[in-house]
């Protein structure tokens, strides 16, 4: 693909570039990608699946990844794993991304077909700056241990449960060091069996240690999240509607602001000198009552500092259709114009 192509739409998967352990955003270049892979499978869908991928760019960025696939089905149990390795060169810059995971589960026939699992996943990320001899900001490390209980998904009304740790590692000298660690349990449940009143419920308790102050500005922490929705669809479609409960706690990163001066009517604030001194302080800044005041705009700079932030969020709405209680042939309701 040459530099100067512009698709209309978005042509990779968003997470294309952190794939191949690159940044979210890469400037345009002239662009090489090879693709081969092998696979084996039988008729009860057991597989195994090698694919190898090389990344050329013209800015001299190369990429070279495999990885290999593998699911087994036997007598209630079930394995799928995965291991991506992938090798990158840039010059400077040399990677290393590995990306093992599996998820191993088995059927309880005697529990109502209740499946049981767990599953493990890493991911590591180190870029090392040759230059400058350490790792580079981007890189990171987390993996993810996790138990779980759920019931048949092809039950209209089903649950589940799970627990999980995770542990991430940043970047420090020439390591990745662990900085914290976290403990998640998480219920779900929908209910589903009813066509005209559903209910999704999902709530999340986390508790945040960390491991090491020094390497993250993260306090260790409780939180909990909590989601709830109901939806509702009567008579045919005539009424339809959905409410949204949503109540969460944890750390939220603090935010400094300061006033910036714009050209005159382009801003939302103006400055009152209250006590005419001539200095600017924050307490000083109002929203501005007439458009030729408006000369400062409120920027946000974010900080290292965490503080505890709770929120509670509810979202409904409602929609009614006379149009779908009302045949070609029937009486209009009172008020209402046939089509």
């Amino acid at each position: 693909m040459q530099k100067t192509f512009n698709p209309i739409e978005r042509l990779r998967a968003p997470e294309f570039t952190r794939d191949w352990g690159l940044t979210l955003g890469v400037n345009p270049a002239d662009e090489r990608i090879y693709n081969a892979n092998l696979q084996l499978s039988d008729k009860k869908l057991n597989a195994v699946k090698y694919d190898l991928s090389r990344y050329e760019r013209g800015d001299g960025f190369t990429g070279t990844r495999n990885i290999l696939s593998h699911h087994q089905a036997w007598r209630g149990w079930t394995v799928t794993d995965q291991l991506s390795v992938t090798t990158s060169d840039s010059g400077s810059i040399s990677g290393l991304y590995l990306r093992p995971s599996v998820d191993l589960s088995k059927k309880l026939s005697f529990l109502k077909d209740y499946v049981v699992g767990a599953t493990y996943s890493l991911e590591r990320n180190k870029q090392m700056d040759r230059k400058a001899d350490s790792v580079t900001g981007t890189s990171f490390e987390f993996n993810t241990w996790s138990v779980y209980l759920k019931s048949p998904e092809k039950n209209p009304n089903h649950w589940g449960m799970s627990f999980m740790t995770r542990e991430n590692s940043y970047p420090y000298g020439r390591s990745l060091i662990r900085g914290d660690r976290s403990r998640n349990f998480n219920l779900y449940a929908d209910f589903l069996k009813n066509p005209h009143h559903q209910l999704h419920f999902n709530a999340t308790y986390r508790r945040l240690q960390i491991l090491d102050s020094a390497i993250t500005t993260q306090t260790s922490d409780n939180s909990i999240l909590g989601r709830a929705e109901y939806i509702v669809n009567e008579w045919k479609g005539f009424l339809r509607g959905n409410a949204l409960y949503e109540v969460g706690s944890g750390q939220q990163q603090k935010l400094n602001y300061t006033y910036l001066q714009v050209p005159a009517g382009t801003g939302q604030y103006a400055w009152i000198d209250y006590n005419n001194d001539g200095i600017q302080q924050l307490s000083e800044f109002v929203l501005a009552q007439f458009q030729d005041q408006a000369q400062y705009i409120r920027v946000y700079t974010p900080t290292n500092e965490y503080v505890r932030a709770t929120y509670t969020t509810l979202n409904y709405s409602v929609t009614l259709t006379p149009k779908s209680i009302i045949g070609k042939g029937e009486r209009p309701l009172p008020g209402c114009w046939p089509e």
